[in-house]
């Protein structure tokens, strides 16, 4: 199978790598996109750091009090 150019000239398929496509200079739709994906990894990773911390909180507390316990 040809990719890049050459698929131009047989009328081939493009084979795509997987992941996000290539942006064009303007391609608004595609860059929303992009910008959209990347904007919910950083609410992911910060909910994610959130959850941490309480979690980490949460074990200090228990091994504080712990021995208060009957």
């Amino acid at each position: 199978m040809t990719t890049g150019s050459n698929a131009a000239k047989d009328g081939s398929p493009v084979k795509l790598k997987p992941g996000r496509p290539k942006l064009k200079k303007n391609d608004e739709k595609a860059k929303l996109s992009a910008v959209g994906d990347e904007i919910r990894l950083l609410h992911w990773y910060n909910s994610f750091r959130q959850v941490l911390a309480i979690h980490r909180m949460a074990s200090c507390y228990y091994l504080i009090y712990s021995d208060l316990l009957p």
